[in-house]
């Protein structure tokens, strides 16, 4: 039985802007994208890979090396295995979906308290067939980075974006402290 289900968001960007000097490729590592997921997938959690367009993340070439693996060719081989041919890295859902599957009422929120609330304190919520988790991110961010994560989420996903301050986010802390 699984432990939970655990969402990885990637991303499908082919090329980054480079300052001062145009575009350049770009895309996922092979060892930051796979190494955690296969170490969720061994600790027992259901991982479901979900993109902006629903495609399978672009590798990064400057990643497809046993040199991002200390040089272990056996541990690179894996990694590069499970990128080709694993159904968590093939079967990937759009970041809608995802949002649709599992409620919109947090996205739709115009005040954005529901999805701050979720950054600052992480949320495990049961569903009839498992858990879905995700982690507390309130003592990696400041409250203006937490303002703008729930604020572009409101905006890019929900029906309309809000408009949540840095001291919006320092009153919900005190909130979930008390």
């Amino acid at each position: 039985m699984s432990k939970g289900k655990v969402l990885v968001t990637g991303s499908n960007a082919t090329r980054i802007e480079v300052q001062g000097s145009g575009w350049g490729p770009t895309g996922n590592y092979l060892n930051e994208t796979v190494v955690p997921i296969m170490a969720l997938i061994s600790a027992g959690y259901d991982v479901q890979l979900a993109t902006p367009n629903g495609t399978k993340p672009h590798m990064d070439k400057a990643s497809d090396s046993a040199v991002h693996f200390g040089g272990d060719t056996s541990a690179y081989a894996r990694a590069k295995d499970f990128w080709t041919d694993d159904s968590t890295m093939n079967q990937v859902s759009t970041l809608r979906s995802v949002i649709e599957e599992t409620g919109s009422a947090a996205v739709n929120d115009p005040s954005a308290t529901n999805v701050a609330q979720i950054v600052i304190g992480g949320t495990r919520r049961l569903t009839p067939d498992d858990a879905l988790s995700m982690p507390s991110f309130g003592h990696a961010y400041s409250d203006d980075e937490i303002a703008a994560v729930a604020n572009y989420v409101t905006a890019r996903f929900g029906a309309k974006g809000s408009s949540l301050t840095a001291r919006d986010v320092a009153d919900l802390r005190a909130q979930v402290s008390n």
